[in-house]
């Protein structure tokens, strides 16, 4: 079955809370929103279509993707925010982690022309 492949604010979406996950991660777990948020931009290339502001309301795409995205991770119980400070939560951490060996194994996969599938042995 082939993948689908995610529209660009999806891509750009699941871009920008990855970073800000790996970001808060780093930070030991917590972190002014704000520091997040200068953070992410300077770690994602962010094309002109990301950097785009919205005519009606003022707000620039990538931010406003990484406001509105981020309720889900809030939903799924990896972020909570509180009084402007973000704080990733053990759940959270360990889908950074499932995420990072997800992308390791189709980095060696793509590399090596196999297939690395969990709990795979000789």
């Amino acid at each position: 079955m082939a993948k689908e492949k995610l529209s660009r604010s999806r891509e750009l979406a699941s871009k920008v809370i990855f970073a800000a996950l790996q970001i808060l991660s780093e930070m030991g777990g917590q972190a002014p929103g704000r520091e997040v948020i200068s953070q992410v931009e300077k770690r994602v290339i962010l094309d002109d279509w990301a950097k785009a502001t919205y005519e009606k309301l003022g707000y620039i795409r990538w931010q406003s993707m990484l406001h509105f995205f981020s309720i889900d991770c809030i939903k799924a119980g990896y972020l909570v925010k509180k009084k402007g400070t973000w704080y990733l939560t053990p759940e959270g951490e360990s889908a950074l982690m499932l995420s990072l060996l997800t992308k390791c194994r189709r980095l060696i996969s793509a590399i090596c022309s196999i297939d690395i599938t969990p709990g795979f042995s000789d």
